[in-house]
């Protein structure tokens, strides 16, 4: 399902049995492959209506997704809930952040803080790291 084109077949895989979090993050999976930032969204809040928790897989992909499609403050929204519900962060989650927002002339002073801070608290990456990274 990981093939860009894929996206809609991936989709009936949710229809068609009873999902679990394995199959939700093949989908979303697919859907963030076929750049279907849409579907992610409304994949992973109905996951967590089916019970599904998300994991830190399901929040990499959907981040990476957000990313793509620099939407980021979703990316940053997408981080914020994954530390509230407690969920493992990892360094490549991080990393990818940084590398991204580093791309984005754009963004906003405080998303750029909110994201150091972020980055310091977890200790997945040094706080001289995070201001460097986010800086350049």
């Amino acid at each position: 399902f990981n093939q860009g084109g894929k996206w809609e077949d991936a989709l009936s895989l949710l229809t068609s049995r009873t999902p679990d979090t394995i199959h939700y993050n093949a989908v979303i999976g697919a859907c963030a492959k076929g750049r279907r930032w849409e579907y992610v969204g409304e994949l992973l809040a109905g996951m967590r209506r089916a019970g599904c928790a998300p994991t830190t897989v399901t929040y990499g992909v959907a981040i990476y997704s957000s990313c793509l499609e620099h939407l980021w403050t979703m990316s940053l929204t997408l981080l914020s809930d994954m530390r509230s519900q407690l969920v493992e962060l990892d360094k490549n989650i991080y990393g990818l952040l940084l590398m991204e927002f580093g791309r984005a002339p754009a963004l906003h002073r405080k998303e750029l803080a909110l994201l150091r801070r972020f980055a310091a608290e977890d200790g997945r990456l040094p706080a001289e790291t995070a201001e460097v990274s986010v800086a350049s």
